[in-house]
């Protein structure tokens, strides 16, 4: 068995009566089932929406028929769309990352966009999604399924509720943390090369006419719309619910992959994830662990809850898990800066300043209290 004696030990020992009479159902649900772990439940493939996917198959499989070609879509559960909102932010990342500003309209947009995220769902969006990158490990996922179907699911729900270490010592708990560790140090270096490149531009378009006109009127309607919520990306949303998303999630996991975001950006049409190419990661291989131990025990909660199907009956348990008082406060600070920064510009060109400072670089300092 791959739980550890010790967290058995701590669970407690099950009377006579109680083994002998889950030793009856297990025989029972033998007759009917190869296994007693629990699994998480599919959805219809004829009842989910079609969403556009790049692939890298031969001319052969471009043949295929596109119903069967199509991935498989789960049903989309509260962890996906918690993560859907931090993916949504990087989405706009890469846009700036990638597109230099060419009008007034451009930069307003890029304000709005990635000045429009709220702080306390940002902060749950990228605990969500460092859980999901956990969940993939192989060997935790198996001793949570394995302590479910020992103990019960209920029982193990229970005591997630009550310790937030009560997964910590699984096999591969270790292992699941140090991937949503790399997972979000990749991220906040794409922050960072963003955000220079987009203060480079708040020097470079001083020398444009346009970009010397007046904000003018147009404040106040970006000043409104500044920390009230960032509408979900609806295809990154069904991605990552799918197969195609749970393989995405894996390579972002491993040392040296890049991050899982690079081939998202807002309004596009195709969701590209990374992909291996010749069986190689090539990227940077740096160490990354988690700075603070508490959330190390919080993702390892929040993945185990993935793994265990957790929605509708215990939502409130799952959402007491995802906020983090610490994140939230940073990125409300940075959100408050963010206000006083286009309150106090003139021109166009001022705006991507406040962009490169305090909707990326003061959002990566954030991260950076996570991961080192």
């Amino acid at each position: 068995m791959r739980i550890k004696s010790s967290l058995l030990v701590s669970l407690g020992a099950m009377s006579l009566i109680s083994l002998t009479a889950q030793a009856q159902t297990v025989a029972d649900a033998s007759l009917s089932s190869e296994s007693v772990k629990p699994t998480l439940v599919s959805a219809d493939a004829a009842s989910t929406p079609k969403i556009s996917l790049a692939t890298s198959g031969t001319a052969e499989a471009s043949a295929v028929p596109e119903a069967i070609n199509a991935p498989i879509v789960r049903p989309i559960d509260a962890m996906s769309r918690a993560a859907a909102v931090y993916g949504t932010y990087q989405g706009d990342v890469s846009t700036v990352r990638n597109k230099p500003f060419a009008s007034a309209k451009d930069i307003e947009s890029a304000t709005l966009n990635l000045g429009g995220q709220d702080a306390d769902q940002l902060s749950k969006g990228w605990l969500a999604y460092s859980a999901l990158v956990a969940s993939q490990s192989d060997e935790f996922r198996d001793a949570v399924r394995e302590l479910a179907s020992y103990y019960g699911r209920d029982r193990v729900l229970l005591g997630l509720r009550n310790d937030y270490t009560y997964v910590q010592s699984l096999a591969g708990s270790e292992e699941a943390v140090d991937a949503a560790a790399t997972a979000l140090g990749n991220d906040s270096d794409r922050i960072k090369f963003a955000a220079s490149y987009v203060q480079e531009q708040a020097y470079s378009l001083q020398a444009s006419g346009w970009a010397k006109r007046k904000v003018g009127a147009r404040k106040q309607s970006i000043l409104s719309s500044l920390g009230t919520g960032r509408s979900v990306d609806g295809d990154l949303l069904a991605t990552l619910a799918s197969e195609e998303g749970d393989t995405a999630l894996n390579l972002a996991g491993k040392s040296g992959a890049p991050s899982m975001w690079e081939g998202v950006q807002a309004a596009a049409k195709t969701i590209r994830f990374p992909t291996l190419t010749g069986g190689s990661i090539g990227g940077d291989s740096a160490k990354r662990s988690l700075a603070r131990e508490d959330l190390a025990h919080r993702i390892n909660t929040l993945a185990a809850y993935r793994l265990l199907g957790v929605e509708g009956e215990s939502a409130s348990q799952l959402q007491t898990a995802l906020a983090d008082r610490s994140s939230k406060r940073c990125l409300v600070k940075a959100q408050l800066n963010l206000q006083q920064c286009v309150a106090a510009v003139h021109n166009q060109y001022e705006l991507p300043f406040c962009i490169s400072e305090h909707a990326l670089t003061e959002v990566k300092t954030c991260m950076d209290k996570i991961v080192e």
